[in-house]
């Protein structure tokens, strides 16, 4: 029975172990199997999911898949009836665990079973791509300032006025977007 096994560094390994059993099991009740999308193959049968917060296993209609979380990776080992259904398995946890932990930027590496190089420890500290609070408040003082200046002549009013059109509408997009957000609204489709 062919088998491989990933490594994925993260901090955060219980949760998203508990995010992707939860989302398996919730396939499992599906009455329909959803469709491939453009180039996707369509999604493995989910007979079965169990977990806690440490171990988990998914039961697919061609294997299954055991993952354990660990204080700094989440370890995935998937075992499969043939090689084309443990590639599928591969794909279609591999592209969940893309979705779930995109923020993370969670991407398995995987390796035919006891061949699992050890991998670096997770990166400690904020996500990237992200700003933090002191940036925001300074790029809104660059904005004051710039419209500050611009005001005091005669031909930079307009100008002024746009800019500081453009900061309060991005102001309240993104106030709106992050009370949307903490109160747990999510457009739908996702």
């Amino acid at each position: 029975m062919p088998t491989a096994e990933a490594r994925v560094p993260t901090e955060r390994a219980s949760r998203y172990l508990v995010q992707f059993c939860r989302h398996t099991s919730q396939m499992s009740r599906m009455r329909h199997r959803p469709p491939g999308r453009h180039g996707v193959p369509d999604v493995p049968a989910v007979e079965h999911a169990e977990w806690s917060d440490t171990a988990g296993t998914v039961r697919f209609a061609r294997g299954s898949c055991t993952l354990r979380a660990e204080p700094t990776a989440l370890t995935l080992r998937v075992e499969a009836a043939d090689g084309d259904a443990l590639r599928a398995l591969q794909d279609g946890i591999t592209r969940r665990l893309r979705t779930i932990g995109r923020r993370d930027r969670l991407i398995p590496r995987w390796h035919p079973s006891g061949d699992v190089p050890a991998s670096p420890p997770a990166p400690a500290g904020r996500r990237p791509g992200r700003m933090r609070a002191p940036a925001w408040v300074a790029a809104a003082a660059l904005a004051v300032v710039a419209h500050l200046g611009l005001a005091a002549s005669t031909w930079g009013r307009w100008g002024a006025d746009a800019l500081l059109t453009v900061v309060a509408v991005k102001v309240l997009v993104v106030g709106a977007h992050l009370l949307l957000r903490r109160g747990g609204w999510r457009p739908r489709g996702r």
